[in-house]
């Protein structure tokens, strides 16, 4: 939902106020499944278990398998079948309101200042479910290892010596809530120096209390140069300037990055039934956060992780 309302102070200056509120829902659900085989190498066909017991999905065993036979694990081998149901929900609420003071100096020159308020609120959640197998030999091992001479909770023994395992209830806990409040100063102003060469130069400076990512910014500045200069009737020149830098440089965190494009171009059109299109853009992209894993024993001479004691 848009809004917005203008008010003229005078025939030179007016007041711009607009507001934008925007929301939106993003349920999703996926089911992770796995069928296991094992054999003590990969040149010896697998043995092929016939289970009794029911089964979370469905396995198609491969053509080379022994069937009927009783496979071969160790303590740290997996599920022979598991499946696993995730459910996630993302909800997102924006609320801006923009106001400008836009000032006409003369026919040739203008200007805006103004600020722009941000709020919003992103909710996360998420529920697992999982369910698994495990054949004989060696069952009771993975989730459903003994734990003093019994099986976990969860874990149940069938008849054909597999046992099935069905992870317990959690109960749905309440969403991860994140509001974030920006704050933004907005200036501009444009010239038309002559009939031919008019310019423009646009600021957006923002500072925020919170981030939803690692890589969202805290602050950032982005300024915007436009240039165009008609040189005669058959020739027009272009130029633009965008620089964007941000920041997220907390501690352990320490995200910077920029993006700037520099761009110039040439239009030629001589007669009416031939036009030329010259142009040139160099972009710099770059971006760096702290991804450092700590370890004990690690080889000597390795650079310390910023910002973490030890």
């Amino acid at each position: 939902m848009d809004l917005g309302a203008t008010w003229h102070v005078t025939q030179d200056i007016s007041i711009v106020d607009s507001f934008h509120h925007g929301s939106w829902k993003e349920p999703a659900q996926f089911a992770a499944s796995q069928c296991s085989y094992f054999s003590n190498s990969l040149i010896v066909p697998v043995n092929i278990f016939n289970p009794t017991a029911t089964l979370p999905i469905t396995c198609a065993p491969p053509v080379s398998g022994i069937p009927n036979a009783t496979p071969v694990h160790s303590n740290s081998s997996g599920a022979d079948a598991f499946l696993n149901l995730d459910s996630n929900f993302l909800k997102q609420e924006n609320l801006t309101n923009t106001i400008e003071v836009r000032i006409q100096v003369s026919p040739k020159v203008g200007s805006y200042f103004g600020y722009e308020y941000r709020h919003r609120v992103i909710t996360d959640n998420l529920y697992n479910t999982l369910s698994a197998v495990y054949f004989p030999n060696n069952a009771a091992r993975g989730s459903c290892a003994l734990a003093g001479g019994v099986l976990p909770i969860g874990c149940t023994a069938n008849t054909d010596g597999s046992i099935s395992y069905v992870a317990p209830v959690v109960p749905l806990g309440p969403p991860g809530v994140t509001d974030i409040n920006e704050n933004h100063a907005i200036f501009g102003i444009w010239a038309r120096a002559t009939q031919k060469l008019r310019f423009s130069f646009d600021a957006d400076i923002m500072s925020a209390d919170k981030t939803f990512t690692r890589i969202s910014p805290l602050t950032y500045q982005e300024f915007r140069i436009q240039a165009n200069y008609k040189a005669a009737t058959w020739m027009s020149l272009n130029g633009n300037i965008n620089s964007y830098s941000s920041q997220n440089n907390v501690v352990n965190v320490n995200d910077l990055q920029h993006k700037r494009s520099y761009g110039f171009s040439v239009q030629l059109q001589p007669t009416e039934k031939f036009t030329l299109d010259l142009s040139y853009n160099y972009n710099s992209i770059f971006s760096q956060v702290l991804i450092c894993f700590t370890a004990t024993g690690s080889a000597p001479g390795l650079p310390a992780c910023p910002d973490v004691p030890g």
